[in-house]
């Protein structure tokens, strides 16, 4: 699947329940922006304030996760086209659930580990999953992309529901990893 599939194919299949969406170029100042359009989203549609407090959470989790994650412009493939290197930010309503659905380029050397990271937060219980992140707090140490490794933990955490994701690979060196996180109004 190539990358234009891989971006039509989120946009298309969350359309009829889409509320907002960004497909571009990720900065402090866009993650600034994409919160605050959020927050006026949710309260917009007269969300309550506790639900409002956790999207935003996720919301503000996953732009970081995707910032500070993102792959250095020069390490990607020629083969890959300058307008192709874009994340994308959805949040959908449907079923009375709002989900947030990010995607980004990353190392498809690196996909193995995330998904081994993500699979073991997914199983753990809600009384681990809050020990887990306790103990991260506690020993609080940074990696060397400056973030402590909490974004996921955290994102399972705020919405009380497993993490699914997808890689998709786009060649032996890059794949487009898609985070998707339900968060529950009932």
């Amino acid at each position: 699947m190539n990358i234009d599939n891989i971006i039509n194919y989120y946009e298309d299949s969350e359309r009829d329940y889409l509320l907002f969406s960004y497909k571009g170029e990720i900065s402090p100042q866009v993650i600034s922006e994409l919160i605050t359009k959020s927050e006026d989203l949710l309260n917009s549609r007269k969300e309550n304030k506790r639900i409002v407090k956790r999207i935003c959470n996720i919301v503000i989790e996953s732009l970081q996760n995707l910032y500070h994650h993102q792959i250095d412009p020069t390490q990607y493939p020629k083969s890959i086209n300058e307008k192709h290197r874009n994340m994308i930010f959805i949040i959908t309503f449907k079923d009375d659930n709002y989900h947030v659905h990010t995607g980004n380029f990353m190392k498809a050397s690196e996909t193995a580990r995330i998904k081994r990271k993500i699979e073991e937060i997914n199983n753990l219980s809600e009384t681990e999953i809050k020990e887990s992140y306790q103990s991260k707090l506690a020993t609080l140490t940074q990696s060397e992309k400056g973030t402590a490794g909490l974004g996921f933990i955290d994102m399972r955490r705020k919405s009380g529901n497993p993490l699914r994701v997808n890689f998709h690979k786009l060649n032996s060196e890059l794949s487009f990893f898609c985070l998707d996180i339900t968060i529950h109004t009932l």
